[in-house]
């Protein structure tokens, strides 16, 4: 009788296959980042158009030179407004023209301070910067929520504690009292200046959300929202020492985005946190969207105008009441 024989496994068959499998896979998860990476970027155009017009909006004007705006306030020499960047829907800017850019800043008696978002210039360009002898002087972390037809339910908070709106008038004499009180710990921004005016006058317009965070009736913080366009950036918020823990930290954030959300915003962000607050920021469904990088002639003109303000490491732009 005649032994059977049976076909041997097609082992290059086999590893042709476990390539092909693999490749599909890589290429599925390329595809996977590049359009977080796209998304991240329409995040950040949104992110800039809002702090853009949140300086217009403090007094500053804006000039045009090649492919670089020039933003400069005739008053307040906070770095934060009086700075060249680049003109929206650009993707590379000449030395030339930031250069340009910079002279103009020094016409108005400014130092020469640069912002750009990294997420949208290839990192060479970090050494067009150099080469004009500027520093790297800021890098802040922006992270955003894209509403998108979610649904955001907020956490509840414990029974003693309530978060809510207030009016413009309670709203002013809190945040005057923390500006000059260090019980508090504040989370701020250092490219949205906090702006108090006796006045209140944008809360008054509606360009403002601000909650005060409550102990048994007893304030102990609040937090600062800023609007625009469907654009919201939380962009203080506040907490007594005592009451400060990562817990409370956490409900005031996930609060601030919430009532930002019912103000019919589709797009939320919060700039500058510690990686622990940026991790609980992911959790709740927000995105990273890069850094907002500040390159100056000198890094002490930015970090020096931090931490001279009261209790806030915060650029503060204060202005008169308005009759």
């Amino acid at each position: 009788m005649s032994d059977e024989h049976h076909p041997k496994p097609n082992a290059s068959a086999d590893t042709s296959q476990q390539t092909e499998q693999t490749v599909t896979t890589a290429s599925a998860k390329g595809e996977a980042e590049r359009q977080t990476i796209k998304a991240s970027r329409v995040l950040i155009r949104r992110v800039m158009d809002h702090l853009h017009q949140r300086h217009l909006d403090a007094g500053a004007t804006e000039t045009e030179i090649g492919f670089v705006n020039i933003v400069a306030h005739p008053t307040s020499s906070l770095p934060i407004l009086n700075y060249v960047t680049p003109r929206r829907n650009t993707a590379w800017v000449s030395g030339k023209h930031i250069a340009d850019g910079l002279v103009h800043l020094s016409q108005q008696s400014r130092p020469g301070v640069f912002y750009f978002p990294d997420l949208l210039f290839p990192p060479m360009f970090h050494k067009t910067l150099e080469g004009l002898g500027l520093e790297n002087a800021q890098q802040t972390s922006i992270v955003a929520y894209d509403a998108n037809n979610k649904t955001f339910i907020p956490p509840v908070p414990p029974t003693s504690i309530t978060i809510q709106p207030t009016n413009a008038q309670q709203s002013m004499r809190i945040w005057w009292y923390i500006w000059r009180n260090h019980a508090y710990a504040v989370n701020t921004s250092s490219v949205d200046p906090l702006h108090l005016d006796y006045g209140m006058h944008q809360a008054k317009e509606g360009k403002q959300i601000n909650l005060i965070v409550r102990r048994y009736n007893t304030p102990i913080g609040a937090a600062r929202i800023t609007l625009k366009d469907k654009t919201a950036h939380i962009a203080t918020t506040a907490l007594l020492r005592e009451f400060h823990t990562p817990m409370m930290s956490n409900l005031l954030l996930a609060n601030c985005l919430h009532y930002a959300l019912l103000a019919d915003n589709d797009v939320v962000f919060v700039s500058g946190l510690d990686d622990a607050q940026k991790e609980h920021t992911l959790a709740l469904g927000f995105v990273d969207a890069g850094h907002i990088v500040c390159y100056a002639e000198a890094a002490t003109i930015v970090t020096n105008a931090e931490g001279q303000h009261g209790s806030l490491a915060q650029p503060v732009f204060i202005t008169q009441q308005r009759g």
